[in-house]
């Protein structure tokens, strides 16, 4: 049987820029941004799986 672990939400963002006459655009998006363990789900025999932890992810787009 898995321990318990408390439900907290996490957090996320994202950022953009891109200027007016440029076609560059840079972008970065993060998710569940202070690291938290969380349990994402758990099944009927007492197997828990834990959520993934802090992502970012960064790109950079060129307009054609």
């Amino acid at each position: 049987m898995c321990s318990p672990m408390p439900i907290a939400p996490t957090r996320g963002a994202m950022i953009r820029a891109s200027a007016a006459k440029t076609p560059w655009r840079l972008q970065v998006n993060a998710s569940n941004l202070f690291d938290k363990r969380h349990v994402t789900s758990c099944v009927a025999r007492g197997d828990c799986f834990l959520g993934i932890g802090r992502t970012v992810l960064g790109s950079v787009t060129y307009k054609f």
